[in-house]
């Protein structure tokens, strides 16, 4: 009997006629799949092969469980690759607000060499005198400057220099915290002034370590050694 028509699937022709036997072990074969269609002597219309009451029994049983293919075990690295790009643009942000500040001193000597000797009046005649005490008080050239002002007084004093560029020479207490020499020579910084020198003063022979008395005046005081 060849009353029997099969198509397959989205396919709007007649079709092609076939007994039901050859229609059935296509199925069991694997040829007809249960999206296609089929229509038999008393249906009224096409119906899909999957769904039909006479055919159903000859379609091949489906696996319970999908073996996974090789595109599902796959790893979607889209997700860490914005995870690196997020954290890499925090860490630079982060990086921008450290603030390291070093003081490049000058290297030592050897023992044997002895730094040049000056007196203060030869500094004061070719330098920026820069005076900070114990209680942090700031004098420039000898006037009395806060330290919020400290960089407006170097400018206005290296814009009276008129030879050479400007240069200051630090004369610092024995108690100066190191944080007031920063704001000191950040101060140099902000006025243009690239060289600053410090002053270490000369020490009689046989006089004891420790900090030295202060002078009555500057023409009173030792002889002065700069550093750099």
């Amino acid at each position: 009997m060849s009353d029997w028509r099969v198509r397959i699937e989205d396919d709007q022709g007649p079709g092609r006629p076939v007994r039901f036997e050859r229609l059935a072990q296509g199925l069991q074969d694997g040829v007809w799949g249960p999206h296609d269609q089929a229509r038999g002597p008393r249906d009224a219309d096409w119906i899909l092969v999957g769904e039909h009451p006479e055919l159903e029994e000859f379609l091949p049983p489906q696996p319970l469980f999908r073996r996974p293919s090789a595109e599902d075990a796959e790893m979607d690295m889209t997700p860490m690759i914005d995870v690196t790009f997020q954290l890499l643009i925090f860490f630079m942000i982060a990086a921008t607000y450290v603030v390291q500040k070093t003081l490049a001193l000058p290297p030592l000597g050897g023992e044997d060499e002895a730094p040049p000797t000056v007196t203060m009046a030869e500094l004061a005649s070719q330098n920026i005198m820069v005076r900070v005490t114990d209680d942090r008080s700031v004098t420039v050239n000898g006037a009395p400057v806060a330290m919020e002002g400290l960089g407006h007084a170097l400018r206005a004093a290296a814009q009276r220099q008129t030879a050479g560029q400007p240069e200051i020479a630090l004369d610092m207490a024995d108690d100066v915290t190191q944080t007031t020499v920063v704001q000191v020579l950040d101060a140099a910084g902000a006025a243009q002034i690239e060289k600053v020198h410090f002053i270490s003063r000369k020490r009689p022979a046989g006089s004891r370590a420790g900090p030295a008395k202060p002078a009555a005046g500057p023409s009173e005081r030792p002889p002065l050694s700069p550093g750099f």
